[in-house]
């Protein structure tokens, strides 16, 4: 039992410095699960949430910076997997991981 409690500790200060380095609370950085109906009522521009691998990001402020422009916002609310597998190679997770806030609820 002292085990699990010394990794338990130590991935709670992982957690914690890793969301002071990202401007997050570390309640924030312990991510939510949302169905696909929690995602769909993002559905606007000025409130863009989707799906990619099961993963759930907010990319409402990304939108005006996408290099392919606003093209994006078709997919608010949206699981955007193919569209954007079909785009990105894996180099662009990076960006995207940029923009998680949740994963899709199973």
């Amino acid at each position: 039992m002292k085990h699990m409690a010394f990794f338990a500790s130590i991935f709670s200060v992982a957690v914690s410095s890793w969301a002071m380095a990202d401007n997050f609370s570390a309640e924030e950085a312990a991510l939510s699960a949302f169905s696909a109906s929690d995602v769909a009522v993002h559905n606007q521009k000025s409130d863009c949430w989707f799906i990619i691998d099961n993963n759930v990001y907010n990319v409402t402020d990304f939108i005006s910076q996408h290099p392919g422009g606003e093209f994006i916002a078709k997919f608010c609310g949206k699981d955007a997997t193919a569209a954007f597998r079909g785009q990105h190679d894996n180099s662009q997770d990076a960006v995207l991981a940029k923009f998680l806030i949740g994963s899709l609820a199973q």
